[in-house]
C-alpha cells in the first residue's frame, strides 16, 4: 500500500500547481479561492496519476502528460460540483461542498469556469484535436451516466417532470453496470488512453490501456 501511495505522490505534485495554474487563467482574483476550493479539498488524484503512468508504461516522457493529466482532474471535480448540487449534497471529504460554503449560484458560475480549463488543457496538450475529443466524449458519457443515476431513483423529484416520466420501475445488473461504467469507468479509460497518446504509442498499446482502465474504473 506504500509503495502505490508513493507511486500516486510524486505525479502529484507536478499536477496541482498545473490544475490551478489553469483554474486561475483569465479569472479575476477574488474568484480564485472559489475556484481552488474543491481542488484543495483532497483527493488521491488517480485519474491523473494513471495518465501519467500510462504514458511512461509506452516510453513517453511524464511532462508530455502533464497538460492531459490537469484536465482529467478538473473535469473530475467539475463533474462532482455538479453532482453535489444536482444530490443536495452537504458534505465531501468531510468538508461541505462548493454549493453549500458558497451558495448554489457560485457553484454553478464555478463549474462552467471548470469547463473552460479543460478546453485550456487540451489547447496546451500534445495532440489538442484528439486530447480535446477525449475531454469532449468523456463529459458526454459522464453526462449520459448522471442522468441513469438520477433516473434510478425509485422516488422524489415530482417537480422534475422529465424524471417523473422516464424515471427506471426496476434496475437490472446491466442498467446498473451500464450507469457505473458512463459515471466512472469511463474517466478511467480516458484517463489511460490520453497517457498513451501523450507517449505516441501504437494503437494497439493504446486500445489495451483504455480496456485496462475500463475494466479498472469498474472495479
Amino acid at each position: 500500500m506504500r509503495d502505490i501511495e508513493t507511486l500516486l505522490k510524486k505525479p502529484s505534485k507536478k499536477i496541482d500547481p498545473i490544475v490551478k495554474k489553469l483554474l486561475a487563467h483569465g479569472v479575476e482574483t477574488r474568484t480564485r479561492p472559489l475556484l481552488f476550493y474543491q481542488i484543495e479539498a483532497g483527493g488521491k488524484r488517480l485519474r491523473p496519476c494513471l495518465a501519467v503512468l500510462s504514458c511512461l508504461a509506452c516510453g513517453g516522457r511524464a511532462r508530455d502528460a502533464w497538460y492531459p493529466a490537469a484536465g482529467l482532474e478538473i473535469l473530475h471535480t467539475y463533474t462532482l460540483i455538479v453532482d453535489d448540487i444536482i444530490d443536495h449534497s452537504e458534505k465531501r471529504r468531510g468538508k461541505p461542498t462548493t454549493w453549500k460554503k458558497f451558495g448554489r449560484s457560485f457553484a454553478e458560475c464555478a463549474s462552467v469556469d471548470y469547463g473552460a480549463s479543460v478546453l485550456e488543457a487540451a489547447v496546451r496538450s500534445r495532440n489538442t484535436a484528439a486530447v480535446a475529443h477525449i475531454f469532449g466524449q468523456t463529459m458526454k458519457e459522464v453526462v449520459d451516466g448522471e442522468i441513469l443515476d438520477i433516473l434510478f431513483e425509485q422516488g422524489g423529484r415530482e417537480e422534475e417532470t422529465y424524471a417523473v416520466k422516464n424515471r427506471f420501475r426496476k434496475v437490472t445488473l446491466k442498467d446498473y453496470v451500464d450507469m457505473i461504467g458512463k459515471k466512472s469507468a469511463f474517466l478511467f479509460q480516458a484517463s489511460c488512453e490520453l497517457g498513451g497518446l501523450a507517449a505516441k504509442a501504437a494503437k494497439k498499446e493504446i486500445f489495451s490501456l483504455k480496456k485496462y482502465g475500463w475494466h479498472l474504473g469498474i472495479a
